[in-house]
C-alpha cells in the first residue's frame, strides 16, 4: 500500500518544507492534483489556519473526508505534526473500531496496532487537492459555529477531538449531488476503509468477495457491515 501526504502551500510555508509539487501523469498541473484512496492507495491533505491562539492542523482524507484537527499554541515543524497525526489516526480508528464492536480484546487491539504499525513511509508532495479544499472551507465553517456555541477559552486537544467527533458524524454528498445515494458519512467511510486495511484476520464473519477473517474492500462494493 502506499500512503501519501498532499500539503498545502500555506503549510509548507509555515514548516519551510521543500517538498516536490504533485504533477499529473504528463508533468504539468502541479500543485493542484487529486488526492486519491483506494484499494492500494490512501490518501491525506494537509492544511493549516492561524487562529486567535494557536495554528490548527487540518488532516483530510481522500475517500471518507474525515478531518483529524490538531491544535498547535507554538508554532509546529512538520515531525511533529507528522508524530502527532499518525499517533491520532491510530486513535480515532481505535475508538471506532471498539465503538463498532469489532475490535473486543487487548490482543485484537495490539493486532490492529501491528497491522497499522507497518504501513509505509508517506510520500510527501507540496499540493492542495481543489475536491477537498472545499471540504475544508466547510469545516472551518463547522469550527467558527462550534467556538461560538462552546465559547471555549482555548482550542486544544480535548475540544479538537470533540470538534472531529461531530463534524466526521455530519452527512456530506459526492461533487454536491443531489441524490441521496449520493450522501455519506464520513465516520462510517473511514471505519470501513480502516477495517479493510488494519483489521485483517479478525472479521467474525464470513464476507462475500474477501478472505475469510478479513473486512471487505469498500473500493470494490459496499462494505455489508453494521455497528452493533
Amino acid at each position: 500500500m502506499k500512503l501519501r501526504f498532499s500539503i498545502s502551500n500555506q503549510l509548507t510555508k509555515l514548516c519551510k518544507l521543500d517538498f516536490p509539487r504533485l504533477t499529473d501523469a504528463n508533468g504539468e498541473n502541479p500543485g493542484v492534483q487529486p488526492v486519491v484512496t483506494n484499494s492500494v492507495q490512501c490518501g491525506w491533505q494537509f492544511h493549516v489556519v492561524r487562529d486567535e491562539l494557536c495554528w490548527l492542523v487540518f488532516a483530510m482524507e481522500s475517500y471518507s473526508r474525515y478531518s483529524i484537527v490538531m491544535p498547535y499554541v507554538l508554532k509546529p515543524d512538520w515531525n511533529e505534526i507528522a508524530r502527532d497525526f499518525d499517533a491520532l489516526w491510530l486513535e480515532h480508528m481505535l475508538a471506532w473500531f471498539r465503538m463498532g464492536g469489532f475490535v473486543r480484546t487487548d490482543a485484537q487491539i495490539a493486532e490492529v496496532v501491528r497491522q497499522f504499525n507497518t504501513k509505509p513511509v508517506a510520500e510527501c508532495h507540496r499540493n492542495l487537492d481543489m475536491s477537498i479544499n472545499g471540504h475544508l472551507a466547510d469545516a472551518k465553517l463547522w469550527l467558527e459555529a462550534y467556538k461560538r456555541d462552546v465559547k471555549p477559552r482555548l482550542f486544544d486537544s480535548e475540544h479538537a477531538w470533540h470538534f472531529c467527533e461531530m463534524l466526521n458524524q455530519e452527512t456530506k454528498r459526492v461533487n454536491k449531488q443531489r441524490r441521496k445515494s449520493a450522501e455519506f458519512v464520513p465516520f462510517e467511510r473511514f471505519l470501513y476503509d480502516n477495517l479493510y486495511r488494519y483489521a485483517k484476520g479478525l472479521c467474525d464473519g464470513a464476507t462475500p468477495g474477501a478472505k475469510e477473517g478479513d473486512f471487505p474492500n469498500p473500493h470494490k462494493q459496499e462494505p455489508d457491515l453494521r455497528l452493533v
